[in-house]
């Protein structure tokens, strides 16, 4: 089969962040996670957060952070990368002020010191913020530190040892997109010791902690697992873990946090499983070490016994275990709009209409203008291609409702109307095409049925009870959805979108069908935090892990957390959202798996609508609110996007006739939507309005008129 309808809902809401991993080594069969599993995940988490919670009570009133009240760039920038690698965005640490770490570290850029080390670090605080690297505090962070390596590949610096520059600049580049230069790789491999470890300079004797550092560094630029200078970090680790299975700054010494966190990150990007032996014996590990170092409060402590910010940092790195290259999802969705441009025709399309109507609708949803002159090609823009293309695209003999749906969601995201655009009606052709028999848009594909539903909420018009309904009643008692009504196999990519849709026309996050859902897809996710399409494959896909990630969401369900938090073959704790994020390459595309690459297109289509629900912006944009009736009663739908610390509230008051304004009613929120229940059966006028902290995007006030309606009573006489 090939539907390849898919697009997202363009209501798209919060939860931010995060880093990306490397595939896991011996990728397990899709099953759920034993008990024994998710305890051993939610253990670690628990620590995470409680670290995490103990970082964001040291911020200081101007917004950074730093030992006994004062600030310093450093302890901030460290500070927020903790914050990303456990999918929590640090850009929302505001002070009562409303000034946040980006603030601070901004304030602080003109006094940076011109030094390489300060420039990685840079990089890698303005990642974790979800700012762009290349334009955080009107300076080029990318460029500066490219242009401070030496003609050896050495990244100079005074503010840090040799090796642990080395290893922040490595990782800055990467998590920049950039690829490390041959000789940066050659100097770090130069600098290993006779005994295969590293020191803190290529002179100074080997120590844990650099090792690790050394490790990881070489295995972000590519080095090979198998290359004998890894092997030789390895057996060097291997041959200098204490006896409670951690890692000190020097050998022999106490285990630290700091060491600890840079070996397990080291060992697992060179693929050591180090839940087993060596690495593990009698109940003990790495990570049960780094639990042993955590203090009451959540914080770690450094080698003085006094908790601080390196420490903390280190141990909640160190206890997630993922070996990756930090990135924030809503950059990596920039990242891969911007691959867009390299596949726009001379005619201002992509190709065929149906892939010029997703991309309009991706370029739009990231926050960029299809109409405009960055994506006009020959007088034509992206937008104006899809226009020209609806005549054959949206009319013909054969059933066209996904595409008119597609159409309608990529022209109001483009800030047009679905009622006039290029021409067409596209709501009036949707409409059309419903058959209030069986509730269907289109009878056979259930991708088509949602693309039509999604199309006329993203148009503000009412969807029919029964296009909802139909849904509920194909759903197979594993809890997933087939390609098709009536087909007999579940699949990941239907289940996701068929979670996503039911929500946005109204199935209240947490309901029994929904839940099924979401316990279908965790029994098919595989160790690496990655979706396959059916149970049947051996290995997960970029579509399948954006549209399970995009149901989930919409379902309210954290992917952050177990059962969907895995434990991959090397111990890391991987998220559906780092499965995700595996999957893009340095130039910004997704591709549908490493070995079937071709297919970037599509891929990038399913990705970035995910990436976005995963990453949107910290202020409240409220769509246009619907009166829907469900199940008997009479409710008012208000889309969201937005609201990432959600602090925002939306109040909901009627009043019939002439009469005041009622208090304001119960209100619930899911992942798309507020949903509040009217009284049935009267006229009434409805009254919404919108406060956010952070600010509204948008109007902040709605005023619906619900007029009841009365059949008339028909008797029969005999």
């Amino acid at each position: 089969m090939n539907l390849r309808y898919r697009t997202a809902y363009p209501i798209l809401v919060l939860l931010i962040i995060t880093g990306l991993l490397a595939p896991a080594a011996g990728t397990a069969l899709a099953a759920g996670p034993s008990d024994a599993e998710q305890t051993l995940v939610q253990t670690r988490l628990d620590a995470v957060d409680r670290a995490l919670n103990w970082l964001a009570g040291q911020q200081n009133p101007d917004a950074g952070f730093g030992p006994a009240g004062t600030s310093d760039w450093l302890s901030t920038a460290i500070a927020v990368q903790a914050f990303l690698a456990r999918g929590r965005d640090p850009s929302l640490l505001r002070t009562p002020a409303g000034r946040s770490p980006a603030d601070y570290l901004a304030a602080q850029a003109a006094a940076l010191p011109a030094d390489a080390y300060a420039y990685a670090q840079y990089i890698l605080a303005s990642v974790a913020l979800g700012e762009d690297p290349r334009a955080f505090a009107g300076q080029n962070w990318v460029a500066r530190l490219t242009s401070a390596m030496l003609t050896s590949g050495q990244f100079p610096s005074t503010l840090a040892p040799a090796v642990e520059v080395q290893y922040t600049a490595i990782v800055a580049l990467r998590a920049a997109y950039q690829s490390v230069p041959a000789a940066a790789v050659a100097w770090l491999k130069s600098a290993v010791r006779p005994d295969g470890g590293w020191g803190s300079t290529p002179s100074d004797a080997s120590s844990p902690y650099y090792t690790g550092l050394a490790l990881h560094a070489l295995m972000l630029a590519g080095e090979p697992a198998s290359s004998s200078v890894i092997q030789q970090g390895v057996n060097y680790l291997r041959t200098h873990q204490n006896a409670d299975k951690g890692f000190g700054m020097m050998y022999p010494g106490l285990s630290d946090p700091r060491a600890t966190a840079a070996a397990i990150l080291g060992l697992a990007a060179a693929g050591q499983p180090l839940y087993s032996s060596p690495w593990s014996a009698a109940g003990q590990s790495p990570f049960s070490a780094l639990l042993a170092m955590q203090a009451e409060s959540g914080a770690f402590l450094n080698p003085s016994a006094a908790p601080d910010t390196p420490a903390t940092a280190a141990g909640v790195r160190g206890l997630l275990g993922k070996p990756a290259v930090p990135r924030h999802a809503r950059l990596s969705a920039q990242r891969a709009v911007e691959w867009l441009h390299t596949q726009q025709a001379a005619d201002g399309g992509f190709g065929a209409a149906n892939s010029t109507a997703s991309a309009v609708y991706i370029i739009a949803r990231a926050g960029q203008d299809p109409d405009g002159p960055a994506w006009t090609r020959s007088g034509t823009s992206a937008l104006r291609a899809l226009e020209l293309a609806l005549p054959s695209y949206v009319q013909g003999a054969d059933n066209r409702v996904a595409e008119a749906g597609k159409a309608a969601m990529a022209a109001v995201a483009a800030g047009r109307s679905a009622r006039s655009f290029g021409g067409f009606d596209l709501v009036h052709i949707i409409q059309g095409y419903y058959n209030p028999l069986s509730g269907r848009y289109y009878q056979t594909w259930l991708y088509r049925h949602n693309l039509a539903v999604l199309g006329l909420v993203s148009a503000g018009d009412p969807v029919p009870g029964g296009a909802r309904q139909t849904l509920l009643q194909d759903q197979h008692s594993s809890g997933g959805w087939g390609w098709a009504f009536g087909s007999g196999n579940p699949d990941v990519d239907s289940t996701g979108f068929t979670m996503y849709t039911l929500v946005a026309v109204g199935e209240p996050a947490g309901s029994s069908a929904l839940t099924r859902a979401a316990t279908y897809l965790r029994d098919i996710q595989f160790s690496d935090g990655s979706f396959p399409a059916i149970a049947t494959n051996t290995a997960g896909n970029s579509n399948s892990t954006a549209l399970a990630l995009q149901g989930l969401l919409a379902a309210g369900v954290s992917p952050w957390q177990t059962p969907y938090a895995r434990l991959s073959a090397t111990g890391a704790i991987i998220t559906p959202l780092d499965a995700l994020l595996a999957f893009q390459e340095d130039s910004g595309a997704f591709v549908y798996m490493p070995t079937l690459p071709e297919s970037r297109m599509l891929a990038v289509f399913d990705a970035v609508p995910a990436l976005l629900f995963a990453a949107p912006p910290a202020q409240l944009q409220l769509g246009q609110a619907q009166l829907r009736q469900a199940a008997g009663a009479l409710l008012a739908i208000i889309p969201y996007c937005g609201d990432g610390n959600g602090n925002s509230e939306v109040i909901v008051r009627v009043r019939y006739g002439a009469g005041g304004w009622s208090d304001p009613l119960p209100v619930t929120r899911t992942a798309v939507n507020f949903v509040a229940q009217l009284p049935a059966g009267q006229e009434m006028e409805v009254e919404i309005t919108a406060a956010d902290p952070d600010g509204l995007n948008g109007p902040a006030a709605q005023t619906l008129r619900h007029n009841a309606v009365q059949l008339p009573l028909i008797l029969r006489l005999w």
